[in-house]
């Protein structure tokens, strides 16, 4: 499953430096990441669990054109790991750049069916699996210590 959503980045977003508040970008991947939970399971049983690696790769100026997309690359029975990557959009030359990726893992409730599984089809896909594996085995092993 994987959602995208164009954003235009305003001045009301700056912080002191000029350039868009981390925090902004982090909640409205967290909001592409839920919906991309919602849609991958299709029902709203979902809760976040943790956050794993947060990258800001480059600053983000004011007026800039933003594509968030997010795609959940690994699964369990009770767990998803989504990654969302944030890219600027050069709209002058139609190039992008990626200025920030950004690892969320959900929960399933305890109620709810076995979660779908992810079958990675590419290449790509497959690495993404992996690091989304290792991702959550880390996260689960953390917890238990």
């Amino acid at each position: 499953t994987k959602v995208d959503s164009h954003r235009l980045m305003h001045k009301q977003q700056r912080n002191v430096h000029n350039k868009i508040f981390g925090g902004e970008l982090m909640r409205i991947s967290f909001d592409m990441a839920f919906i991309a939970a919602r849609c991958f399971t299709g029902i709203d049983m979902c809760h976040f669990y943790a956050v794993d690696d947060i990258h800001f790769l480059k600053p983000v100026s004011i007026g800039s054109v933003m594509e968030f997309s997010a795609w959940v690359t690994y699964s369990t029975p009770s767990h998803l790991v989504i990654v969302v990557v944030v890219e600027e959009l050069d709209v002058k030359n139609g190039t992008r750049s990626k200025t920030n990726q950004l690892t969320y893992i959900f929960e399933a409730d305890s109620q709810v069916e076995p979660l779908p599984e992810v079958l990675p089809k590419e290449y790509e896909e497959m690495v993404l699996y992996l690091s989304g594996k290792r991702t959550l085995d880390n996260c689960l092993k953390g917890a238990t210590q």
